[in-house]
């Protein structure tokens, strides 16, 4: 995917169908005539970086010093090529450290157009050719060597990928990390339980929100999970659930700090989930609630990181 950032000067007013109140789902042409107005629009400014929950995630992990690969899809031109927006990604994926195998499909590379007016944020988005995804687009020969295999929220809804991730950590015991991403994440997590229970090690990160989805909690078992649950500004905390009841293994509270610098918080806990399954992963068998609490402090730092420039702008090396 790729993000698309205005900051609007005073006075400006949005251009329908955005507003603050909700995010617009729009289709392709709909979002480019958006952005040439905007960027007619006198006194804007603009910043485009490469999105997405997994894009974000990856590009911290490569900040961290982890080798990454991408397995996704791109937009094509008429003439079979990628799309202007795929080509954009996967130059941003380059000089963040992440290899990217993008499958050409159909469907445009996905967009997402995010709007400061006055402080407010408006949000439209376009359909995303990761719609299209296939089993045959996962890299299950490179995901068999890794330590862990990312799937977001999105794609959980996609029963061929998941299958093919779910398949590859139950042959070779890499750890599953799943980000909700969003409400309709977690929503699509709860009927993924039963093969998420034959899996020796899953990493579930949500928010406070996700977290609550009254789908969820009832059907996971325990024993193979961590669920880490962020809150913004609040801190984190890493639970279990067994027996149907939650099972707190450690938290993370902040002290009180001033946000007046920060620009706008997108991909920041995606920033959070990546900085975590790095450490946790380094971590081995080491995750005493001592342990855990030092790598919710450590995730929530390399969050906070990302708040003073627009867009998920991962800088190499990554330092909290």
């Amino acid at each position: 995917m790729a993000d698309y950032y205005f900051s609007l000067p005073q006075g400006a007013a949005l251009p329908p169908p955005l507003n603050v109140r909700q995010a617009a789902h729009i289709e392709p042409d709909a979002l480019t005539r958006l952005l040439g107005e905007l960027r007619r629009t006198a006194g804007s400014t603009e910043y485009a970086e490469s999105g997405g929950s997994c894009v974000n995630m990856l590009k911290t992990a490569a900040a961290l010093g982890a080798r990454t690969l991408f397995s996704g899809a791109a937009g094509s031109t008429p003439a079979g090529g990628r799309d202007s927006a795929a080509l954009f990604m996967q130059r941003k994926l380059a000089q963040a450290g992440v290899e990217a195998r993008l499958s050409l499909k159909t469907k445009p590379t996905g967009r997402c157009l995010i709007v400061n007016c006055a402080g407010a944020h408006a949000i439209a988005a376009s359909p995303s050719a990761a719609a299209m995804l296939a089993a045959t687009d996962f890299d299950a020969q490179a995901a068999a060597k890794a330590d862990a295999v990312i799937i977001e929220g999105m794609q959980l809804a996609n029963g061929a990928v998941f299958d093919a991730a779910h398949q590859t950590c139950l042959r070779s015991g890499a750890t599953l990390v799943i980000a909700a991403a969003t409400l309709y994440g977690a929503s699509q997590l709860a009927p993924r339980v039963p093969q998420l229970n034959e899996l020796s090690q899953v990493l579930i990160f949500t928010n406070r929100a996700e977290w609550e989805c009254a789908a969820l909690k009832p059907r996971l078992l325990g024993g193979s999970y961590l669920i880490t649950v962020t809150d913004g500004a609040h801190g984190a905390r890493a639970v279990s659930y067994e027996h149907g009841s939650e099972q707190s293994r450690a938290s993370f509270a902040p002290p009180p700090e001033p946000n007046q610098n920060a620009i706008e918080p997108t991909g920041a806990g995606d920033v959070f989930a990546g900085a975590f399954a790095v450490r946790w992963l380094e971590a081995g068998k080491k995750k005493d609630e001592q342990s855990l609490s030092a790598l919710l402090a450590f995730a929530h730092g390399a969050a906070r990181t990302v708040l003073y420039r627009p867009l998920c702008s991962v800088h190499r090396p990554l330092r909290t």
